[in-house]
């Protein structure tokens, strides 16, 4: 149950992105959405997963099993945001399979 206000968060900043050359159509992608508590998200700000998931809070909120977060986020800048988005639709992909076959 959601109990705080929060924002769709942009794994991987649009800011960040866009400064590094990426476009609104590369960056506004499902596979780097998560939902976060408002203050969090904006605590983290245009700093790149490697930069921002040293805070042991953050860590714990990207990390849920239920956000198909890749484990090794906290090692990835814009040059491994292409390989992010593969492997996050990969564990998006297994969460959704898991849970329809739980049905």
């Amino acid at each position: 149950m959601i109990k705080e206000q929060g924002n769709i968060h942009h794994i991987f900043p649009k800011a960040y992105l866009r400064k590094n050359g990426f476009k609104q159509s590369e960056y506004n992608q499902v596979a780097n959405y998560v939902w976060i508590t408002q203050p969090r998200n904006l605590q983290i700000g245009d700093r790149a997963p490697k930069d921002y998931m040293v805070d042991m809070e953050t860590t714990k909120h990207h990390f849920a099993e239920a956000n198909a977060i890749p484990a090794d986020l906290n090692k990835f800048d814009f040059h491994q945001y292409n390989q992010f988005l593969i492997e996050r639709r990969n564990l998006m992909a297994q969460n959704i399979r898991s849970l329809f076959e739980s049905l």
